[in-house]
């Protein structure tokens, strides 16, 4: 008996005393959970309005062009934006780790189907979006088109440029000889026409649309 009165209180389970709730308990956590999503609810707003602003922050972007030089005249592309017909020099902007040489001969392949052989730089000019996100900075350069093929189309659908010094001798000086495929360009950009106009004809039919740097270079290849 004497053993059995010592092994009961050792193995009897030990009974905690639960403490009520009372309403001043429950007024309390119910207020430190509004406080918890007031203060994650303000966090997720001001990052939604940080990104939102970030978005609509005008951006400047560089832009390679091609002044694009056959015999005497020039190419200018006719771009459709907001159902309106818009004059544009071949070219666009630079992706992240490419040269700008690279970025010309793409571009004006993508938006052309032509090869060409870049020249000098022979200018800038810039010019705001129509949507008044961003201002856009061109690099001009005076080019030439050549026969010889200089971009590649790689079986992934990436393009693939020559390195090599390009053929002088390929150059092509009749731009009626000239076609140029619309298809190959990758971006969303709607191309519906192309003319061959020399430095003066440009400014006297497309002045008024061409940005002001823009016309400063043609006039002064018009002289």
């Amino acid at each position: 008996m004497l053993f059995t009165a010592v092994l009961v209180p050792m193995v009897k389970p030990t009974m905690r005393r639960i403490t009520p709730i009372t309403k001043r308990t429950l007024v309390k956590m119910a207020l430190t959970k509004s406080v918890f999503i007031y203060i994650h609810f303000r966090i997720v707003f001001w990052c939604c309005i940080g990104l939102r602003c970030a978005s609509m922050t005008p951006k400047i972007t560089v832009s390679m062009k091609a002044l694009l030089k056959c015999g005497e005249k020039y190419l200018f592309l006719s771009e459709k934006i907001d159902e309106k017909v818009y004059p544009d020099l071949p070219g666009g902007t630079i992706e992240y780790g490419e040269k700008p040489l690279a970025t010309l001969e793409r571009e004006v392949y993508e938006e052309t189907g032509l090869s060409i052989i870049p020249g000098e730089l022979i200018g800038l000019f810039d010019f705001f979006r129509i949507d008044n996100n961003g201002q856009i900075v061109c690099c001009v350069y005076e080019c030439c088109v050549t026969s010889e093929k200089r971009v590649s189309e790689l079986e992934d659908g990436t393009l693939e440029l020559r390195n090599d010094e390009p053929d002088s001798s390929c150059v092509v000086d009749d731009y009626d000889s000239i076609q140029l495929d619309f298809s190959k360009n990758p971006a969303n950009e709607e191309f519906v026409d192309y003319e061959w106009l020399t430095a003066q004809e440009a400014l006297d039919k497309l002045g008024s649309q061409l940005p002001i740097g823009l016309r400063e270079l043609l006039a002064k290849r018009s002289v």
